[in-house]
C-alpha cells in the first residue's frame, strides 16, 4: 500500500474508533435505552438478548441525526442486520432493502415478524398454477380474471402493504414505488448493502435497447453517438420522440391488440404466452424511452455492446443527478439508513447518489473482531472473468472444498460476483 493511503487509512480508523467508542456510547448511555431495547424485544429471535457492541449506540446516533440520509459503515460481524431492523421498528412503519432474494430469505429466517415481498414471478397464478405465474397476469376491466379476489399475489401483496416492517428488494420498489405507486411514503427505508446503491438506480433509469429489438421494428440510431456533438443532444431527444417512441409504441399497441382476445380465465398456449411476455418487455421499453426523453442531457453515454450476455444498444447517464435520484428514490421515504461495511467517503457518496453532503452524516464502526483475527490473504486461484470462467472454474471448486477441509466445523462465507 501506498504509505499516503496506509496513513490515511490508519487515521481513519483512529477516529472511528475514537468516535464509536466515546461520542456514540454517551449519546446511548445519556438517554436511556428504552425505546430501543423495547423495539429489539419485538423480534423474537432477539428478545432480552444483549446488543453487540456498539449497535446500541449506532441506532441511537441514527435516530438523533438530523440529515435526511445516514450512512453506516460497519464491517462485517457488526451486526447490521438488526441495527437496521431495530431501528426501521422505532418507526410506524418502514421498508428494509436487500439487494438479492437470497438475503430477503435470510433475513425472514431471523426477523419472522416482518413480511418479505417479491416480484409477480415469485407467485404462482390461480388458473394455472402449474404452467405460468402472476407476471403472466393479463387481467383487465374489460377481460377480467374470475380469481382476481383470491389471486395469491395480490392478497400477499395487500398483507405486505398493511403491515408496518416490510422486506422488500431494491428491484421490487424501484418497479412499484415508480410505476405502480402504493410502495413508498415510508419514515424510513433502511438500505443493505448500500455500496451497491448507485450501480442499482442507474441501471434502472438506462436505456437498453436488444439487438433483436433493433432489427425487429427497425430503429436506426440517432444521428450522433454523443450528446457532446453539435446538435448531438438535439439529435438524440428527436430520435426518442420520433424513431424509437414511434415504432415502440406501435408496437405495444399490435401486441395489446392479440393479448386482449386471450382468456384470461383458461390456459395459455406457447404462442399466447410468448405474445404476453413481449408485451410486458415493450411496456418497460415504452417506460424506459419516457424517462430517456425526460432526463436525457450530455452527461449521457452512448454505448453499442456486443457478447452472449449484452448485444444492442445502452444509453445510461455517467452520474446521478439530484433529479434522478430524488425522482426514482429518495422520494419514497422521509428518511434513509445506508449500510455497508464498504461505503464511500462522504462526499463522494453523495456525488455519486445525486446527494448534497449537507444531507448525509456518516457513522462508522469498528470491527468487533480483534485485529490479528482477521488477516487477509491473497490466494489468485482462478480467473473467474465471463471468457475463462468455465475452464478455471475447476480450479475453484478444488481450493474451495480445500479450505472447507481443513476449517471443518467453523463457520464461514463465500462471495461470489454472480449466480453461476
Amino acid at each position: 500500500m501506498h504509505q499516503g493511503i496506509k496513513t490515511v487509512v490508519t487515521f481513519v480508523q483512529r477516529c472511528t474508533d475514537m468516535r464509536v467508542h466515546s461520542c456514540l456510547y454517551n449519546i446511548y448511555t445519556s438517554k436511556g435505552n428504552t425505546l430501543i431495547e423495547n423495539a429489539k424485544n419485538k423480534f423474537q429471535n432477539f428478545k432480552d438478548k444483549p446488543f453487540r457492541p456498539s449497535q446500541a449506540e449506532a441506532i441511537q446516533a441514527i435516530r438523533d441525526s438530523k440529515k435526511k440520509v445516514v450512512a453506516v459503515c460497519a464491517p462485517t460481524g457488526t451486526g447490521k442486520s438488526l441495527i437496521g431492523m431495530v431501528t426501521g421498528s422505532t418507526h410506524d412503519k418502514f421498508a428494509y432493502l436487500c439487494s438479492s432474494k437470497q438475503l430477503q430469505h435470510q433475513l425472514c429466517e431471523d426477523f419472522p415478524e416482518a413480511l418479505l415481498m417479491m416480484g409477480r414471478g415469485n407467485f404462482p397464478c390461480n388458473v394455472d398454477e402449474g404452467n405460468r405465474t402472476a407476471d403472466m397476469c393479463i387481467h383487465t376491466s374489460t377481460t377480467p380474471c374470475r380469481l382476481r379476489p383470491v389471486c395469491h399475489y395480490k392478497l400477499h401483496k395487500d398483507a405486505v402493504l398493511n403491515h408496518d416492517m416490510q422486506i422488500l428488494n431494491y428491484w421490487y420498489l424501484l418497479n412499484e414505488g415508480n410505476y405502480v405507486g402504493r410502495f413508498s411514503d415510508y419514515p424510513v427505508v433502511i438500505c443493505d448493502e448500500a455500496d451497491t446503491l448507485e450501480s442499482l438506480l442507474t441501471s434502472f433509469v438506462e436505456l437498453r435497447l436488444s439487438m433483436s429489438h433493433l432489427k425487429n421494428l427497425d430503429i436506426q440510431p440517432p444521428k450522433y453517438k454523443t450528446t457532446t456533438a453539435c446538435k448531438g443532444l438535439e439529435s438524440w431527444q428527436d430520435w426518442a420522440s420520433t424513431e424509437a417512441y414511434l415504432k415502440i409504441t406501435n408496437r405495444v399497441k399490435q401486441l395489446e391488440g392479440h393479448v386482449s382476445s386471450i382468456n384470461p380465465n383458461a390456459s395459455m398456449s406457447v404462442q399466447e404466452a410468448c405474445l404476453v411476455r413481449e408485451l410486458t418487455q415493450f411496456k418497460r421499453l415504452q417506460a424506459k424511452l419516457e424517462t430517456f426523453s425526460n432526463h436525457v442531457d450530455e452527461s449521457w453515454i452512448f454505448q453499442e455492446t456486443a457478447g452472449k450476455r449484452a448485444n444492442g444498444w445502452k444509453f445510461q447517464p455517467t452520474w446521478l443527478t439530484p433529479e434522478l435520484s430524488n425522482e426514482f428514490f429518495f422520494r419514497h421515504g422521509e428518511r434513509f439508513v445506508l449500510m455497508s461495511a464498504t461505503l464511500l467517503p462522504k462526499p463522494i457518496l453523495a456525488q455519486t447518489l445525486g446527494l448534497s453532503s449537507n444531507e448525509v452524516e456518516v457513522i462508522e464502526l469498528p470491527s468487533t473482531v480483534p485485529v490479528d483475527n482477521r488477516p487477509v490473504l491473497l490466494d489468485p486461484v482462478a480467473d473467474m472473468s465471463y471468457r475463462s470462467f468455465s475452464i478455471e472454474m475447476p480450479s475453484m471448486l478444488a481450493e474451495i472444498k480445500r479450505l472447507i477441509k481443513n476449517h471443518c466445523g467453523v463457520k464461514g462465507v463465500i462471495h461470489t460476483v454472480s449466480y453461476r
